[in-house]
């Protein structure tokens, strides 16, 4: 049984006011010292058995058998206890045969001695970010443990940099909060100390814009490796150069951006020149259903050959004798003009 005690600090000025606020705090710590609040402190390590559900089948905590208990390996549960997430703001779920801290408090400081187990992540037995399994201790003896959706695969650490915080999924998926500090891709450029986020989904041991199946860059002003992969105007500086700004750079072999119900806006807004690029560019409205960008540049262009044809003489309007005829190009229009009407759908 570990004896807490709640400490509301001191005062070291000499003012009036703030030594009557000292004196205050000393007559409330000497009256807490009477009143202690002992709380049970029951540490427990272990090795997880199963997983509990709640009413709806969603995960909700973890059997545990305690196999060390305030560090007295002979004192042992014969049954798994029931264990929760310590805190529910970033939760993990161990697998079975993977091994926990666990500590047992009470669920409220008033009267009664209600308590309840509770765990923390799963602790790095063996430096394996995919799964840390001490097998042949749990009750089903497996060693290796695939659910009905994990698979045990291998996944690589992460290379570290100096004053990183790392969130490190089991399958390849990161979250890094790092800095320009040394030699990687997004070092190349900018200001050593200068702040960079990265989500990163799947890859190799350290990110990469080209090689991970995907990823979020948001950046302060680092210079990253963007090499476009489709034609680009003259006009366009090189991404791989842009430094000295920040950036959000996001990378898939495919993007979708939607609002939801018809009711919001995707807004794209730039103080300079705003550029959209690909092999085809396709537009649709409610009236225009399938606008192909090159197709439609290709019918303005040849609907002004055609005027410039009619306009410097190379075709004509048949007169003869009467009222004034058709055009000599008027089924190369009526075929612009068709060839338009199918872009509308």
């Amino acid at each position: 049984m570990v004896e807490s005690w709640l400490y509301t600090g001191g005062n070291n000025s000499t003012t009036r006011d703030s030594t009557r606020v000292f004196n205050t705090k000393v007559n409330t710590e000497a009256k807490l010292q009477d009143r202690s609040l002992n709380l049970p402190m029951d540490l427990g390590y272990g090795v997880v058995t199963g997983i509990t559900e709640d009413t709806s089948g969603i995960p909700s905590g973890i059997k545990v058998l305690l196999t060390k208990r305030n560090n007295n390996p002979a004192s042992t549960v014969s049954d798994p206890i029931v264990a929760f997430p310590l805190s529910k703001d970033l939760t993990k779920i161990p697998l079975i045969n993977e091994t926990v801290l666990c500590i047992r408090l009470p669920i409220t400081l008033g009267p009664g001695d209600s308590e309840q187990w509770y765990y923390f992540s799963s602790i790095n037995s063996f430096d394996n970010i995919n799964n840390n399994l001490v097998g042949g201790v749990t009750y089903d003896r497996r060693g290796d443990y695939n659910g009905e959706t994990f698979v045990s695969q291998v996944v690589p650490n992460m290379k570290l940099f100096e004053g990183d915080t790392l969130v490190q999924g089991r399958f390849g998926n990161t979250v890094r909060l790092s800095s320009t500090s040394v030699d990687n891709d997004w070092s190349v450029g900018g200001t050593s100390g200068h702040p960079i986020t990265i989500i990163s989904n799947g890859g190799g041991d350290l990110e990469n814009l080209d090689d991970d199946p995907s990823s979020i860059y948001l950046t302060d002003d680092q210079s990253l490796p963007i090499y476009l992969q489709s034609p680009a105007p003259p006009t366009l500086q090189p991404p791989e150069q842009y430094s000295g700004t920040s950036q959000v750079v996001i990378s898939s072999d495919k993007l979708v951006f939607y609002t939801k119900n018809g009711v919001g806006d995707i807004i794209i807004s730039s103080l300079g020149t705003a550029y959209l690029m690909g092999t085809n560019i396709h537009l649709a409205t409610n009236e225009w259903s399938n606008v192909d960008f090159t197709a439609l540049m290709d019918i303005i262009e040849g609907l002004i050959d055609q005027l410039k044809d009619l306009t410097s003489g190379q075709a004509k309007f048949a007169t003869g004798v009467g009222p004034t005829g058709p055009a000599t190009n008027m089924s190369q229009v009526m075929k612009l003009k068709t060839d338009l009407a199918l872009l509308k759908g």
